[in-house]
């Protein structure tokens, strides 16, 4: 019976020992970069909860689980925890300080990550001059953006700057559409408005919609006269898809613009959040 109990207290204790291990620290290193290698960011934002936890110092271990967070294209709460973790800005590390300007940038806040540029000198040069082009492209300042361009042009290694410069050059090359020429086309021809902001499917059906109407009340006018129900339905029905067409052209156009906008805005977030 002594031995049973004795043998029964020592699987107990050494379970427990073996389960503390599992979860200590070099483990739970282990665990979280494997998690990170294979792409699992969110388990592995976990992990580093728990390491944080275990070793509450470690501004690497903060570093790691801010990517994690990062990664995971959970931008708030990785933003969260740098304000936690350093409050104060000047204690950011060159890693805070970029994930902290991508962040920002993420969220469209331009003007906040321009006044953060003027005022840390935690980045090299190359990085604050690649953030600094970012923010006249996203801000289409494309005037500043070139000046800028002409003043740092000189370092030629810095392939980012390059990169953003080329982006540069493709946003001065767009074209933004009027919405007051849209709204005069359709007023003149039902969906020409829409075939000038490229949605001609949509300026195809406008102009069948309103034709189509228009016709029919005009067939019932000459065949019934203006009082008559067909004459008054088709010619209100033609009133409102051609009342639509002008309005839908007016949109049309800020949906083109706005297209136009987010396409050149991921182009510059892609080279500026490529890490």
């Amino acid at each position: 019976m002594k031995t049973k109990f004795a043998i029964f207290f020592f699987v107990f204790f050494y379970n427990i020992s073996f389960s503390q291990n599992i979860f200590d620290l070099n483990n739970s290193l282990k665990y979280a970069e494997y998690l990170s290698e294979n792409k699992e960011y969110s388990k592995a934002a976990e992990e580093y909860e728990r390491i944080i936890f275990l070793a509450p110092d470690s501004i690497s271990y903060k570093e790691k689980l801010i990517l994690a967070y990062y990664k995971s294209t959970n931008y708030n709460k990785a933003f969260e925890k740098i304000d936690i973790f350093f409050p104060q800005k000047t204690l950011y590390t060159p890693f805070i300080a970029e994930k902290y300007l991508q962040i920002l940038l993420i969220n469209n806040a331009i003007s906040e990550a321009e006044n953060f540029l003027s005022s840390t000198n935690i980045l090299n040069d190359d990085i604050k001059q690649n953030f600094k082009l970012a923010c006249f492209i996203l801000d289409r300042n494309y005037k500043d953006a070139n000046l800028f361009y002409a003043k740092k042009s000189l370092n030629h290694n810095n392939k980012t700057f390059q990169q953003l410069y080329k982006i540069l050059v493709f946003a001065e090359n767009q074209k933004y559409k009027k919405p007051i020429k849209a709204v005069l086309l359709s007023t003149i021809i039902p969906g020409a408005g829409k075939v000038y902001t490229k949605d001609y499917y949509d300026g195809l059906v406008a102009f069948s919609a309103v034709g189509i109407n228009f016709w029919q009340a005009f067939n019932a006018y000459q065949k019934s006269g203006i009082k008559s129900p067909y004459t008054i339905g088709f010619g209100v029905l033609a009133s409102g898809f051609y009342l639509g067409n002008i309005y839908g052209s007016f949109t049309s156009t800020k949906r083109y613009n706005k297209r136009l906008t987010e396409g050149i805005r991921h182009k510059v977030l892609d080279v500026i959040t490529f890490n």
